[in-house]
């Protein structure tokens, strides 16, 4: 017991620093969050080199590739490699999780992940130390959004989100010890409550559907319709009436900060976000950049351009299509399509399916809001999308093991001798 305490402490204390560091400031265009995951990814990318890539992480993989194919590789290079370093950890994460663990061991890791991250808040909560970032939504409404360890509300939001889903179902499929039951609703409750505290509506929105499809899937089709209307409506019902009774939030939802300036959008602007980014890709001058797109940089300035703020477009699809082109649009559809595919096909039996249907739409989420990629989204990501891939492979090799072994029993039967 005292080792295990021991053991849990120093991983949490070793996960806590990575986080930290994640969140540290830029040296020379590379932040050193970026630096010391340089040789991470190289060894990801070395050890991969043996393993087979199914057809979905093949394409993430070309669409990782993509982002060295457009006007920003000569233009920004360094922001560019960054890009394409981000996006090579879920493709490379895949075949590595799925060679080196079991279901087990992932779900360890990924269970503990969730507790290191939203954990990793509770100093900065407490006061004990200082957040290096504010969230300039939540400063125009009067309030300080929690940020913790990270740098920026969107980063903070996503990875309680994520790590709040997979607490939620581990502790209501998985988990049987009553102890760690209590300990694990109680770090749900804490992870909600600082979610909360972020303000930003990408991470709302994430949770609220990845924590709905938990609900509500039944399994068959009827069971799940009528389980998920009656979920809806309590959902609706309840935040209705939080919303009202909190001003704060309130104005955060309706975007009311009392921000106001010449070129003003209404909303969150992203409508204006997704049309201007499709109009430059629509009016592209030439084929290559119809093919492999304008790049972040190009994209940003024309944001710049005709809605004065310097971003992209708040959405992954049509920013793969503007940034990366109507190839880097294709791969990043065909990964989502065949992954969805294959789980569907060959895992639908696991317990753990419920996990990646839930991640799924939590994902799809995130995609159409905001778009983007994250360190340890994108490791927790891949341990989800492996488990219900893994705990199918052992099941068959289990069933495999005990037919071979009844078909050598029967062997060694006929074998014995006749006695009369």
């Amino acid at each position: 017991m005292a080792y295990t305490i021991i053991k849990y402490l120093g991983l949490y204390i070793l996960g806590f620093c990575f986080l930290y560091i994640d969140g540290m400031g830029n040296t020379e265009g590379l932040s050193i969050g970026q630096i010391w995951k340089i040789p991470v990814i190289a060894f990801l990318a070395f050890k991969c080199i043996n393993y087979t890539f199914r057809n979905y992480a093949q394409f993430r993989l070309g669409y990782a590739v993509t982002k060295l194919l457009n006007p920003d590789l000569l233009n920004a290079t360094a922001g560019t490699m960054s890009s394409f370093l981000k996006f090579l950890v879920l493709p490379l994460c895949l075949p590595f999780f799925r060679n080196i663990f079991s279901s087990e061991k992932a779900l360890y890791y990924l269970k503990l992940l969730a507790h290191i991250i939203i954990i990793s808040f509770i100093p900065f909560y407490l006061g004990i130390l200082k957040e290096r970032h504010t969230y300039i939504a939540a400063d125009l409404l009067g309030v300080d959004s929690l940020i913790g360890p990270f740098n920026n509300a969107h980063t903070s939001a996503i990875y309680l989100s994520i790590s709040v889903l997979v607490l939620i179902f581990y502790v209501r499929n998985i988990c049987e010890d009553k102890l760690e039951k209590i300990y694990t609703w109680g770090l749900i409750l804490v992870g909600l409550y600082f979610l909360m505290l972020t303000y930003v509506r990408t991470g709302y929105a994430m949770c609220v559907l990845g924590i709905y499809v938990i609900l509500a899937y039944k399994g068959s089709i009827i069971r799940s319709l009528l389980s998920g209307a009656l979920w809806g409506g309590l959902f609706y019902l309840a935040a209705t009436a939080y919303i009202e009774t909190n001003d704060v939030l309130n104005q955060r939802l309706h975007e009311e900060t009392g921000y106001k300036r010449d070129d003003e959008i209404n909303g969150s602007g992203r409508l204006l976000f997704w049309a201007t980014s499709i109009n430059l890709w629509a009016n592209s001058d030439n084929a290559q950049e119809y093919l492999l797109g304008h790049g972040l940089q190009e994209t940003m300035e024309q944001q710049a351009k005709e809605n004065g703020l310097l971003v992209a477009s708040h959405n992954g699809f049509i920013d793969a299509l503007v940034q990366n082109g109507l190839i880097g649009f294709s791969l990043l559809l065909l990964y989502y399509l065949l992954l969805i595919r294959n789980i569907f096909k060959n895992n639908m039996e696991s317990p753990y399916f419920l996990l990646f249907l839930s991640w799924l739409m939590s994902d799809i989420a995130f995609q159409f809001v905001q778009g983007g990629t994250f360190f340890f989204y994108d490791i927790m990501s891949a341990l989800i999308i492996s488990l219900p891939i893994l705990e199918t492979q052992e099941y068959e090799n289990e069933l495999q093991a005990e037919e071979s072994d009844e078909e050598q029993t029967i062997d060694e039967t006929e074998d014995l001798p006749l006695i009369i």
